[in-house]
């Protein structure tokens, strides 16, 4: 799920394109390169299962970009991409957050 928020500033004449991508992935995420693993436990038999997924840090990349080719303009832009189900997130900049704040 994608959401857009541009802001135009009649003052100063900067625009600003502030992107968010929202993923439903459930489970354990882990970076690798290009890459995430999201691991997840089957509640019946309490298997582990991995599955390899694209990075969605490329994807809003790439979706910035083709924005700013089809609109022909260049404004400052800020992206986010938030985990909105997984149980946890650790990236390569050893940041890793808990969604669930209630734990």
């Amino acid at each position: 799920m994608l959401y857009l928020l541009l802001q135009k500033n009649y003052h100063k004449s900067v625009n600003r394109l502030i992107v968010i991508e929202v993923k439903h992935w459930l489970g354990r995420l882990y970076e690798q390169d290009c890459y995430f693993i999201k691991e997840k436990d089957d509640r019946w038999t309490g298997e582990v299962h991995e599955k390899e997924l694209k990075s969605p840090f490329g994807q809003v990349k790439r979706q910035v970009y083709l924005l700013k080719e089809q609109t022909k303009s260049n404004p400052w832009s800020n992206t986010i991409v938030f985990f909105a189900d997984a149980e946890y997130v650790e990236t390569g900049t050893s940041l890793s957050l808990r969604t669930n704040l209630n734990k």
